[in-house]
Parts: structure tokens; sequence; C-alpha cells
């Protein structure tokens, strides 16, 4: 696998600017360092300020946040906070929506139902 590509990234694989950790795409991005295994393929984060693995979008925390599941708003995932959450400023766990908070939830703010 290949070193970093751009200017003060930190670890393995990191394409862009001040990334930490390994296989982040784009600016301010910090995962885990992890060994890159081609055979078993995982993705630090992409996009802005995100922190954990494979968030996809702009100041995310946690593991696999991103954006609406409906097509170039998939990266439009921006402040969730928590696991596998879609959309924008969601705290919890598998949310859908907009500023939600809790688990399993889809909606906005307190128009929300429980999946």
């Amino acid at each position: 696998m290949a070193g970093n590509i751009g200017a003060f990234n930190n670890g393995l694989a990191n394409i862009g600017l001040a990334n930490t950790g390994s296989v982040n795409l784009g600016i301010g991005n910090i995962s885990p360092h992890f060994a890159v295994d081609p055979a078993r393929p995982i993705m630090g984060n992409f996009g802005l300020f995100n922190n954990g693995l494979q968030n996809f979008g702009i100041a995310n925390t946690g593991i696999g946040n991103g954006g609406f599941p409906i097509g170039n708003l998939a990266g439009l995932g921006i402040g969730n906070n928590g696991n596998f959450n879609q959309g924008l400023f969601n705290f919890g766990n598998h949310n859908l929506g907009i500023g939600l908070v809790g688990d399993n939830l889809i909606g906005i703010g307190p128009l929300h139902i429980k999946r």
C-alpha cells in the first residue's frame, strides 16, 4: 500500500491535508492506525473533520455515519455522533433524519418514529 499523498498527513494511505490514522481521504480526518489489508478493505473517513471509521461527510464522530441514502445526498452527513447514523446532527445509533436523539429513530427532531 502506498504512503500518504498531500500535506501534514500522519499514518498510512491518507490522501489530503492533515489526516491522522489510516486510509482517510479529505481534510482533518482522524481514524485509528491499522494495517491495510487488500483482502479485507476498510476505510478510515471521507470528508472533512471526521473522527472514527467509515464516516462520510463533515464533522461526524463514531462509526459508519453519513448522509441520506438518496443519490448525491449520501455525502451530506454532517455532525452525526454515534454509530451508523444517516442525516444531519443525530445523536445515538442507527438514526435516519435530522436532529434525532436516541436509537433507531426516523424523522426530524421531535417528529419521529421508532424503527
